[in-house]
């Protein structure tokens, strides 16, 4: 049922009446019935549906999954509680998959997780995550760039989110990152250092900046 309905682009049509089946009749879900289960939970941005099933792999009938769980089950899950901002159920998920099932967090989980603090002006949140790329010595990439300089921009931590920017810029940033660290600026008000930024990439962004840019 649940692949049929992610085939018919309807998958949170049937999640909750799946979930509330596999409590009823005490099914055990496998493993590849577990990724399914969470992709449609991404797919459908059923943040009910994810925590329920969360809860079912963490204390009910269902933490055998614990040993099937992947980094990617554990991004869209994130993703579909964030999508109601449950940033509390993503850390929750963030916990279980390093201290319980032994999951390594990457890039991508990562900038999930990042953009929910954001969202929820999280600052703390985003720190501890940032403390867990920084650990793992996760490859920080475009978006998860990015994903951090708007994290500290967000929070006033200017100084953060250019150590961010520095850092990557050893590199080559892309597009993205110009853009989140250029729209920290103005939106601080800083619009000669924004300026100068966009003087000093290849990048373009005009469109960005001026539509950030404060009314004179």
């Amino acid at each position: 049922m649940v692949t049929a309905s992610r085939h018919c682009k309807q998958p949170g049509r049937v999640l909750s009446l799946v979930l509330k089946h596999i409590e009823k009749f005490d099914i055990r879900v496998d493993g590849i019935g577990m990724h399914m289960l969470a992709a449609a939970c991404a797919e459908a941005n059923d943040a009910a549906s994810a925590q329920k099933f969360l809860g079912m792999i963490l204390k009910g009938k269902q933490q055998h999954l614990g040993k099937e769980v992947n980094v990617v089950d554990c991004s869209q899950l994130c993703k579909a509680l964030l999508s109601s901002g449950d940033l509390d159920g993503a850390m929750e998920v963030l916990d279980a998959m390093v201290e319980r099932w032994g999951v390594q967090p990457n890039a991508q989980f990562c900038t999930v997780l990042l953009a929910g603090c954001s969202e929820a002006a999280a600052l703390p949140q985003g720190k501890r995550v940032h403390a867990l790329i920084l650990k793992n010595r996760i490859p920080i990439n475009d978006f998860l760039g990015a994903a951090l300089i708007t994290l500290y921009s967000k929070g006033g931590d200017l100084d953060s989110a250019m150590d961010v920017f520095t850092q990557i810029r050893t590199s080559t940033p892309g597009l993205s990152v110009w853009n989140a660290i250029i729209g920290a600026h103005v939106k601080l008000g800083l619009a000669k250092e924004a300026i100068s930024l966009f003087d000093d990439s290849s990048q373009r962004g005009w469109l960005r900046i001026i539509s950030q840019s404060p009314r004179c």
